[in-house]
């Protein structure tokens, strides 16, 4: 069985194979587009944040100061 016998025989079928797997990587690359900058800006915002929780909120200066406040009282 040839290449021609074949199209002939399942021409249906491959040109909706052929056209489902077009429609679905035109959709995904319009998504994409619209939406991938959105999500790297949110990835970008997320990793940012939390390279700020893993900083310490206080420093030496400020316990100090809290354990003298705290002895006063």
């Amino acid at each position: 069985m040839n290449l021609s016998d074949y199209w002939q025989e399942n021409k249906r079928f491959v040109t909706t194979v052929v056209g489902g797997v077009l429609v679905f990587f035109v959709a995904y690359w319009m998504l994409a587009g619209s939406y991938g900058a959105q999500a790297r800006s949110a990835s970008r915002t997320m990793s940012s944040l939390r390279a700020d929780l893993r900083k310490p909120m206080f420093g030496a200066v400020d316990r100090d100061a809290a354990e003298a406040e705290n002895q006063a009282l």
